[in-house]
């Protein structure tokens, strides 16, 4: 290729090659590796296309493994080839050519190998001296990609390549390159010559990943080899993989595709890559000192920004070397997550083309990442990184390096927040009185909107709890002295309905919202017109200039320290951008306040851009706000509360005085398990033990102990109860469930089956079981359950919460489990369980999984002794009518009625302690000075608790509000 290209052709020179992913052309002559040979092609006619296919040298040993590649093939200034036959894929090496580098003299005599460990290398670099350089992909034994300058002899950490030394430790990488880098590398090549100007004699990788070019940089220190990449400023639309500079114009020429697992998705594509002469702006040089990191660029830079070290952001994380695919990023202490090492000075040196960023706490790290954006001395911007391996400190310091005359500017005058919490602090007030005639003002079990629609599933968020029967008045010092809760200054707390004005504080991961018109935008807030302000800091790691855009429907203004910088005057904020903002590396003083419109749904989004790129939303980990707000942790406590008081569903013992409004919270209408026909589905025995205490039979319960009384009492209790229970039974229903071969009788032993003996005559033999287990097995990946649920005897990670599946056989009667897998909701419409749709068959083969995979059952349920009719009596007087129904019977237990909750004794009833304080409430296992303080719901002397129908007013304390950050210098 030469000229301007204008015109391209292409002939086809050769076919029926097996899978050639290489070659090379000496003198004139061209030579192609496949799997199994390098062919030599001769045209012995003079047509352009091969006439003889010569075996060059099949040496090469092949097996049938799909991923053992062999690929490039380079040739040096003596004429030897070379070139990677890949290792198989998590598997280990079959024969001494997996995962090897491969040299062949020029004549094709004799093959060797130079160095073993690798994994799937897709191409090579041969430097001018003979230097021998690739790129291994990430995988098994490769936790990142691997940039590696090869030494005859060397190991390169695949265990599972050909490895007669018994290897357990590799030569080092010169780098490392982390994923977001370089999916898959590709070709290397050397600058032949200063036609490519100041990068001339050094080294280019190719990367197929990600359709880009890197440079490589590289270093000696203590004789160890360490280095990284820098990108150059290019975009190609394909993945390219090889390139090779022309001889005659000096430019490189690469080509490349796409096939698998790459960012560009071209399918194919051949380019030339020129030097203009112009300035470069590029990173060309890398170096460490003994405290930070020393950069070389291709030309001066502007003092002004390049000794500013708020215009740099390096982060550096280790990998763990596993036969694990890849690693997770590990901070240096070993957890995981990746270190930012704060830039304390940046340091220009006298020909303003090196760089020295001084890095307290340096150390060696297997990746750095130093991204930065810059002015060159002409006033260009630009910006990039350098992506490198530090395997030895430099024995210098850096500004001593860079010599006399340097400039330094040291930033120990930045500001930096003594603590932060992701996210940001969201007031919410209303803005006009609720009428007489609306939903009856707030509810504060209204619907769940946390800056946006409630997500379907999730439970709302939290406010109040129970309280036990019979309580008495609380003191007017506050009763427990747990305390109270603060509210701005000036301002009500959200703790009840209400009027216009009131506020509600709580925690926002971005400033964004939706809320249709005519609904509350918090749960402790009325219908209406409302003013949201998110407050906190926007902290960048680096020096940053930013365009923000709105979008929705409303008025809003951005402040960023201190300074309006966007306006929205709506109603309709689409198209509202500001000017180019600069923002400086930490925190940034964030406040953005939004009034809903009259007429349409209020929605906002805040996005931004940088200069030349369309608008994105601002991620949410670029919020931050100080912890210690006072009401914002006021609100936090409402919502934990909240969540309780729905989560134990309070309601059903303390009844309000009339129905709830219009859009309260779903959770009120909650049920639980009917009660009809219970002791044909569970087992008398599991009844018994359940009620003695939930917690204990099964984990993650939400059912409260309800049987008071000594240890006896409530076993007593407990066995009457489950004999009343287990006489509940169905109608009479077909005996038999037949599923994939397996038969389940209805009321047989949980401990039968599985095995040969079954309760009804004709029991299949235990191998037809065995069958059904496996197909259960089956459908229970196929679902995911997984996700959920975990079988007994199976691993589970730390906090775990998935619930054990353990009790099942102890639990259900065969047929009955059939049936609630096929619809869970058949006795329990709010089941947490999902409706698959599952088949009889395949409820059936689930069935038969979970009983053979979970503990024996005690004894039957026949033997549980019990007084059933005193059984009959507790089941009207326990309160177990409050929340589950049974045909003809209610309950007879009395609670105190809600609106006199708030005003009760909090050191009695559900939320007391242990023993006397709880008397015959239920026990919920709630935790004294969290959850407990989390279900409270009072004000600070006279509290209340609002009617559904005619909402109070609840007093609060006063607050400052929200401040400007409290800022210390950083040392």
């Amino acid at each position: 290729m030469a000229g301007d290209l204008d015109k391209l052709t292409w002939q086809r020179v050769a076919t029926g090659l097996f899978q050639p992913l290489g070659l090379k052309i000496v003198r004139d002559q061209i030579y192609v590796l496949g799997r199994d040979q390098i062919t030599r092609l001769h045209d012995l006619n003079g047509d352009g296309e091969a006439d003889w296919y010569e075996n060059f040298n099949n040496d090469c040993m092949v097996s049938e493994h799909f991923h053992e590649f062999a690929t490039d093939l380079l040739a040096d200034r003596d004429g030897n080839f070379y070139y990677v036959k890949c290792a198989r894929h998590a598997l280990p090496a079959l024969h001494p050519h997996h995962g090897t580098l491969l040299k062949l003299p020029p004549d094709g005599s004799r093959l060797e190998v130079v160095a073993r460990g690798f994994r799937a290398v897709n191409g090579l670099g041969v430097g001018p001296n003979g230097e021998l350089t690739c790129v291994d992909n990430q995988g098994h034994w490769m936790p990142g990609n691997r940039l590696n300058w090869v030494e005859p002899g060397g190991w390169y950490g695949n265990q599972w390549a050909w490895n007669p030394d018994r290897r357990t430790t590799y030569d080092e990488p010169l780098a490392w390159m982390h994923n977001f880098v370089d999916r898959s590398g590709g070709s290397h090549r050397w600058v032949p010559d200063d036609r490519w100007g100041p990068l001339a004699g050094q080294l280019i990788t190719i990367s197929y990943g990600m359709g880009h070019l890197f440079l490589v940089l590289t270093e000696t220190v203590d004789g160890v080899r360490q280095g990284g990449v820098t990108r150059f400023p290019l975009e190609f639309e394909t993945g390219v993989m090889r390139g090779v500079f022309h001889p005659g114009n000096g430019q490189l020429y690469v080509a490349g595709l796409y096939g698998w697992a790459g960012n560009k998705t071209r399918p194919g594509g051949v380019y030339r890559v020129r030097a203009t002469g112009q300035p470069l702006h590029l990173p060309n040089a890398l170096a460490v000192a003994k405290d930070g990191l020393i950069l070389g660029f291709t030309d001066p830079l502007d003092p002004a920004s390049a000794t500013d070290p708020g215009n740099y952001d390096v982060t550096c994380w280790n990998y763990l070397w596993t036969a694990n695919y890849g690693s997770p990023d590990l901070k240096r202490d070993g957890h995981e997550g990746r270190d930012r090492l704060r830039v304390q000075s940046a340091t220009l040196a006298v020909d303003r083309r090196s760089v020295f960023l001084e890095l307290p706490g340096l150390t060696p790290v297997m990746q750095m990442h130093v991204v930065f954006r810059l002015r060159a001395a002409d006033g260009t911007p630009f910006e990039n990184f350098v992506h490198h391996t530090v395997h030895r400190l430099g024995a210098r310091p850096g500004r001593d390096v860079l010599g006399a005359g340097a400039l330094v500017r040291d930033q120990a005058d930045e500001a930096e927040l003594t603590d932060a919490t992701r996210g940001l602090v969201q007031r919410i007030e209303q803005r006009e009185q609720v009428g007489a005639g609306s939903n009856g003002g707030t509810s504060v079990l209204g619907p769940d909107r946390e800056g946006t629609t409630a997500s379907a599933g999730e439970t709302p968020a939290p406010q109040d709890g129970g309280n036990g029967a019979g309580g008495t008045p609380a003191p007017q010092d506050g009763g427990d002295g747990a305390g109270e809760m603060p509210a701005p200054q000036g301002e009500r707390t959200a703790a009840g309905p209400g009027d216009g004005g009131r506020v509600d504080y709580r925690r926002a991961r971005l400033p964004a919202l939706v809320v249709t018109r005519g609904t509350s935008p918090t749960p402790f807030l009325s219908p209406g017109r409302f003013r949201a302000t998110w407050s906190g800091h926007l902290e960048l790691a680096r020096n940053d200039e930013r365009t923000f855009h709105l979008e929705g429907y409303g008025s809003a203004t951005l402040r960023l320290n201190g300074v309006e910088v966007l306006r929205g005057e709506g109603p309709q904020l689409r198209g509202t951008a500001s000017a180019p903002v600069s923002l400086r590396r930490g925190p940034n003083w964030f406040e953005l306040v939004y009034d809903s419109p009259e007429h349409d749904d209020a929605e906002l989004r805040l996005l931004w851009a940088t200069p030349g790129q369309p608008p994105e939303p601002v991620p949410p980990t670029a919020f931050v706000h100080e912890p210690d707000n006072l009401p914002l942790q006021a609100g936090q406590t409402l919502r934990e509360g909240r969540a309780l008081f729905l989560r134990h569903q309070c309601v059903r013992c303390h009844q309000p005085p009339g129905r709830w409004p219009d859009g309260a919270a779903p959770e009120l209408q909650r049920d639980a398990p009917a009660l009809d026909g219970i002791g044909s589905r569970l087992h008398a025995a599991w009844l018994a033990g359940y009620l003695t205490n939930p917690a204990e039979t099964r984990e993650n319960v939400l059912m409260p102990r309800v049987l008071p009384g000594s240890t006896a009492t409530i076993e007593r209790d407990a066995r009457d109860l489950a004999a009343f229970l287990a006489g509940l039974n169905a109608p009479t229903q077909k005996s038999v469930v037949r599923a994939s071969g397996l038969h389940l009788p209805r009321f047989m032993a949980p401990e039968q089956v599985g095995t040969e003996q079954d309760a009804s005559p004709g029991a299949p033999p235990r191998s037809v079981a065995e069958d059904a287990v496996a197909a259960g097995r089956a459908h229970f990946d196929r679902l995911g359950c997984v996700a959920c649920h975990v079988l007994e005897g199976e691993s589970r990670l730390p906090d775990d919460t998935r619930l054990s599946l353990a009790h099942v056989r102890a639990k259900w009667a065969p047929a009955a489990l059939v049936q609630f897998l096929e619809d869970p909701t058949r006795d329990h419409a709010w089941t947490r369980m999902p409706r698959f749709g599952s088949s009889p068959d395949e409820a059936a083969a689930l069935a038969a999984l979970l009983l053979a995979s979970s503990k024996a059952a005690p004894e039957r349920a026949e033997a549980v002794p019990g007084d059933a009719r005193r059984g009959s009596e507790l089941i009207e007087t326990a309160g177990c009518l409050n929340c589950h129904t049974l045909t003809g019977r209610t309950s007879r237990l009395e609670a105190m009625p809600l609106a006199r909750l708030a005003g009760s004794d909090w050191r009695r009833g559900c939320v007391a302690d242990a023993g006397t304080g709880r008397g015959r409430a239920p026990d919920f296992r709630v935790q004294r000075g969290t959850t407990r303080g989390a279900a409270r719901l009072r004000g600070p002397r006279r509290p209340g608790f609002p009617s559904p129908r005619n909402p109070g007013r609840v007093r609060g304390t006063a607050d400052r509000g929200p401040a400007m950050p409290r800022l210390s210098r950083a040392r």
